[in-house]
């Protein structure tokens, strides 16, 4: 079922990456456990494209990752794992989730 994602895994170089398992996601993992990929549900697509547009917005730069985690700055080396707000955000949809994630994200950046 999975042959395409092993091939362009294999093709990109990516055979050794490791991912962590995602709460909520559909998780697939190899025979050995190691996990190959997440599958979001929609709404958390969304909720992942919400803060890192908001991120963006306030001026910093930010790109989403199939972990539900955002890296942050020029160098993306910096992580804002997601798990803490969508907890908050799936349970009422609160607006205020979202300028949450970005003071945090200021503060992980010292900016």
């Amino acid at each position: 079922m999975f042959g395409w994602f092993r091939k362009r895994q294999k093709a990109t170089g990516n055979t050794d990456r490791h991912l962590r398992a995602v709460v909520g996601a559909g998780v697939y993992r190899r025979t050995d456990g190691q996990v190959i990929y997440n599958m979001l549900d929609p709404m958390m697509q969304q909720f992942l494209a919400r803060c890192v547009g908001a991120i963006k917005k306030s001026g910093l730069r930010a790109k989403g990752t199939g972990q539900f985690s955002i890296l942050l700055g020029d160098s993306q080396r910096h992580e804002l794992r997601l798990d803490e707000f969508w907890a908050r955000y799936a349970v009422g949809q609160d607006q205020e989730v979202f300028e949450d994630v970005v003071q945090v994200a200021r503060k992980t950046l010292g900016t």
